[in-house]
């Protein structure tokens, strides 16, 4: 939804808000039951800086952060003597005493030229974020290297999953080697893509009469099969993403010859499917993941 104001305006708008839309409130969000996130990437190189990988950076921990959001001080928030009030949450932080690394002083308290600095007074500002370091255990990969699960609707029509199979392959070539991707598809029944096998297969499981699955996932196929090492399954996680196809016309066609082939009729793509399974693919593929993450920390296995 957009934000409103001006035509002019609205092409200047980089992020358009929704959250006057749905969810209206926390409680409301809550309620869904859904994973609500946001990315923001810039669309253009910032005018301020050039675009240089090798560029040296200021570190994001000498930028004071809100105590309630962690969101960032700018310069539309309020700044005060002793701290700040955070434009985003309204929360009042104190300045640090401790002093930066620039001169031995403090980067905010008492510094007179304070406005000047370049996260209060220029539009944009890009600083380095200290990177996430993964040590990954090549002999036990789940629980310590990161983990990817694409969660495809095939009841949407060729030209939309023309581009989601695009999308997911660029994706698996962008991860790296020590990652772990899973595929898993829905649309009246859920498929789990076991690639790792002799013959590549899928295994299906369809929902009971109370809308829920007829069978636990973890029994249909193991997380471990499930979530291939990207580095030495690649080329077979890429062969399974090009045999998605809408769920009508999968139906008495050979796809990929050793994956296996819905038992029924499906009437999907730009057909109606009996019953659409997005709510249980979704609750059970994140209670899935959840579950094996917990008892990872516990000593056993981990996602």
């Amino acid at each position: 939804s957009s934000t409103g104001g001006s035509e002019d305006a609205g092409r200047d708008l980089c992020l358009r808000l929704t959250s006057r839309r749905v969810p209206e409130n926390a409680a409301q969000k809550d309620r869904t039951g859904l994973p609500f996130g946001v990315t923001v990437q810039p669309f253009k190189p910032l005018p301020h800086f050039p675009v240089d990988a090798s560029a040296l950076l200021d570190p994001a921990d000498e930028v004071a952060r809100c105590g309630d959001c962690f969101g960032y001080v700018n310069g539309f928030c309020g700044l005060e003597r002793d701290g700040w009030v955070c434009i985003l949450c309204g929360n009042f932080s104190y300045w640090s005493s401790d002093p930066a690394s620039d001169g031995g002083k403090p980067r905010y308290k008492r510094n007179a030229r304070r406005n000047e600095l370049p996260e209060i007074a220029l539009p944009e500002y890009e600083i380095e974020v200290a990177g996430e370091v993964l040590t990954v255990n090549p002999r036990e990969p789940l629980g310590t290297a990161p983990v990817y699960v694409a969660l495809i609707d095939t009841t949407a029509p060729e030209e939309t999953l023309e581009l989601v199979r695009s999308t997911v392959l660029a994706a698996i070539e962008a991860v790296g080697p020590d990652a772990l991707f899973g595929i898993v598809t829905f649309a009246d029944r859920i498929g789990l893509f076991d690639v790792q096998a002799a013959a590549p297969s899928v295994r299906r499981v369809g929902l009971g009469k109370d809308g829920g699955l007829a069978m636990p996932l973890e029994e249909a196929l193991p997380l471990r099969r499930l979530l291939a090492p990207v580095g030495a399954f690649k080329e077979e996680l890429a062969a399974a993403v090009e045999t998605i196809a809408p769920a009508k016309s999968r139906f008495g066609s050979a796809g990929f010859s050793r994956l296996g082939v819905d038992d029924g009729m499906i009437d999907g793509g730009d057909g109606p499917v009996g019953r659409r399974a997005f709510g249980p693919a979704l609750e059970a593929t994140l209670a899935w993941l959840g579950a094996d993450a917990v008892e990872g920390r516990g000593g056993g296995r981990g996602a």
